[in-house]
């Protein structure tokens, strides 16, 4: 009854969207599967319009259906949500992007670009350290006997730790990280983007491990990421805080923020060569025919043979959570794409958006 239920909504919601919707999308959308997962979201988002929303799965293990209201970790998709936290004060005249500023752990001073874009100039994740559970001033001390391989902006190194260094740079500005999320909140009207401590656990999709014979098992949560570098891969929300999220981040809500500022969260700031890590399986691409960019808290890819068909998005991954967020600008479509257990399913769902838009 409660499949049923959710069907019966997203109907509606592509009914109310038909006259917008392109026989591309269609398409993809009929070749969604979700049949084998544990749980998760998708939302998609054409024109400023939700043409299609579905829930599926449980909460944890068999129990409690996954609703649109129930909190996801996001993962790394948690730095898109940051930075559009931090664009949001930014705009508003309460801290300042390009402003040097001085950290402990840092041996050049930096700005908040240099922090939201990876270019520091440390390379050093952190990783080891957080999934060891260590507490973050001790993360941070062993940032601080690091040593620079470049002066910050001249080179890109993916970095939880020092993506989490948000926080402190606010600090020197008057302001902190859960305060930028409240006001982003605020902003969305929404109580569903949150950081620990979570209110509640309620309706809560807790991480799962996913067995080859098809059965899972719920997680211990929380993992060490939200506690340690909660802007990095901290950020909770559901898929109905999310679709308003990307809404912003299209360029549909100028009531919020302006164009301008968004234009340089997208700005591909410096060149990467990431899509090299993450090997095949990018629509009918090789790394060679395309191009990675890092923007603030974003990731941009050009296809060298679709000149203007860019695909902003960032994707995430810890223990039992897989996440995707992403939009076409020059197609105005966006999709999110939330998951309760370790898959691929969301990067390549996003990726095959894309791909249909490619054709």
């Amino acid at each position: 009854m409660i499949r049923l239920i959710l069907y019966v909504t997203l109907l509606v919601i592509s009914d109310n969207a038909q006259a917008s919707l392109s026989p591309k999308l269609e398409r993809f959308i009929k070749g969604i599967n979700t049949d084998d997962l544990q749980g998760g979201a998708i939302a998609i988002i054409s024109k400023g319009e939700v043409v299609y929303k579905n829930t599926f799965g449980h909460q944890k293990n068999s129990s409690n259906p996954i609703t649109e209201h129930t909190l996801f970790s996001l993962a790394s998709c948690s730095k898109y949500v940051s930075a559009t936290a931090v664009a949001l004060i930014a705009d508003k005249g309460l801290v300042d992007l390009d402003k040097k500023i001085h950290l402990n752990y840092l041996e050049h001073d930096v700005n908040l670009k240099n922090i939201l874009g990876h270019t520091t100039g440390y390379n050093f994740t952190g990783n080891k350290e957080v999934e060891q559970g260590l507490p973050r001033a001790q993360v941070l001390r062993k940032l601080r006997l690091q040593k620079p391989s470049c002066k910050p902006g001249k080179c890109y190194f993916y970095s939880n730790a020092t993506f989490s260094l948000v926080d402190d740079a606010l600090h020197t500005q008057g302001s902190n990280f859960a305060d930028a999320i409240d006001i982003l909140r605020k902003a969305l009207k929404t109580n569903e983007i949150q950081i620990m401590p979570l209110k509640s656990l309620n309706n809560f999709a807790y991480p799962h491990k996913k067995y080859e014979s098809g059965a899972s098992q719920a997680m211990q949560f929380p993992p060490y990421y939200p506690k340690i570098v909660p802007a990095s891969a901290g950020v909770f929300a559901s898929i109905n805080a999310m679709i308003e999220l990307l809404k912003l981040q299209m360029g549909h809500r100028p009531d919020l923020i302006s164009q301008k500022m968004l234009d340089q969260l997208y700005c591909p700031y410096i060149l990467n060569h990431d899509l090299e890590k993450w090997g095949d399986g990018w629509p009918g691409l090789s790394a060679n025919d395309m191009k990675s960019y890092y923007g603030l808290g974003v990731r941009r890819l050009e296809a060298k043979n679709h000149k203007g068909k860019d695909l902003i998005f960032h994707s995430g991954t810890i223990s039992g959570v897989n996440t995707f967020i992403g939009f076409i600008p020059s197609e105005d479509v966006g999709i999110i794409v939330v998951l309760n257990q370790n898959s691929l399913f969301p990067i390549k769902t996003g990726v095959r958006l894309w791909e249909e838009f490619l054709k």
